[in-house]
């Protein structure tokens, strides 16, 4: 496994990183104060279309980095010296999770800012909050796939020492990785469709909020919408990572991971909120139906919080 190409090109990856926080410190302080200072939200859209651009121009420079990856790095087989396969990393993983759910939540932003409404200047200022964090803790460029560097460079390593037992089991654990993991195609499926849901419950969520300052039947529309397309999402995501998780963590009790009950425990939760607009009309439904609404959110924030907080097969603490 030779990795001097691919060394070469992460440095000059790192280069976009302080280009990229510059850009999106800006843009997305200037996106809040737009949308937050009602003399200012006429700038509010074009703001909003720039700070997305740039997320989208950064989404292109990872996946030409992710392209170069794949093109590069090859891993031998130290038996029999073929090549048993190239490592095809997903555009959503490790340093690249938040960038990814900036960049979803960006586009459903930006859509519903042309409709201007309290409502979606107040998804708008979440955005540009998530582009700040984005950009001042969670930057892509500054330490590109850290883990997956990581295992690329103690591979090398084993690989081209002389102990034959350490060269196949670091050639095992990266082609097992390699199989079940960064190639599947369940990666490549299962977490966008987790995020996509996840950008859609967060429009549900200031919704929800909207709800409790006045009975607008807009706000709680755009609520219900929101809330039952991520819902749909997040049904196929985990449907979809059911035989992932079978092949991946056979003979693991991987059904009690964290991560896993309290993904569960939110299809459930929005479950009951989508039932609880059938009764809508009854008293004190309205405020009922939007609180449970904003502690279905709070139920993902802490289930997102789990896959960093708590211990499993499902996490990375």
């Amino acid at each position: 496994m030779d990795l001097s190409a691919y060394l070469t090109l992460r440095t000059q990856i790192q280069l976009f990183t302080v280009p990229f926080a510059l850009s999106g410190v800006s843009l997305s302080l200037a996106l809040i104060w737009a949308c937050a200072v009602s003399v200012a939200r006429r700038h509010a859209t074009r703001l909003a279309a720039a700070l997305v651009g740039l997320f989208i121009a950064a989404f292109a420079i990872l996946a030409f980095y992710h392209l170069r990856i794949y093109q590069t790095v090859v891993l031998i087989n130290p038996s029999t010296g073929q090549v048993a396969g190239r490592f095809a990393v997903p555009l959503w993983i490790e340093t690249e999770k938040l960038f990814f759910e900036t960049l979803l939540l960006g586009v459903l932003a930006l859509l519903l800012m042309r409709r201007e409404r309290p409502l979606s200047f107040a998804v708008g200022a979440l955005f540009g909050g998530l582009g700040l964090a984005t950009a001042l803790l969670a930057n892509p460029f500054t330490s590109p796939l850290p883990d997956l560097h990581r295992q690329l460079l103690e591979t090398a390593s084993a690989l081209s020492s002389s102990d034959t037992g350490l060269q196949m089991r670091a050639f095992g654990q990266a082609l097992g990785q390699m199989r079940f993991f960064y190639n599947s195609v369940y990666m490549w499926i299962h977490p966008p469709l987790l995020f996509a849901s996840y950008a859609a419950f967060t429009v549900s969520f200031v919704s929800c909020l909207f709800m409790l300052r006045s009975p607008d039947h807009g706000n709680e529309k755009s609520a219900y919408d929101y809330a039952k397309l991520g819902y749909l999402m997040l049904t196929f995501g985990i449907l979809i990572g059911y035989p992932w998780a079978i092949a991946a963590w056979e003979g693991s009790p991987w059904w009690w991971a964290p991560k896993i009950n309290m993904a569960l425990m939110l299809w459930f939760l929005y479950t009951g909120y989508l039932h609880s607009r059938l009764y809508l009309q009854r008293r004190g439904m309205w405020k009922t139906t939007a609180i449970l609404g904003i502690t279905c959110f709070l139920a993902l924030v802490l289930t997102y919080a789990t896959t960093y907080a708590v211990p499993g097969t499902h996490s990375v603490a």
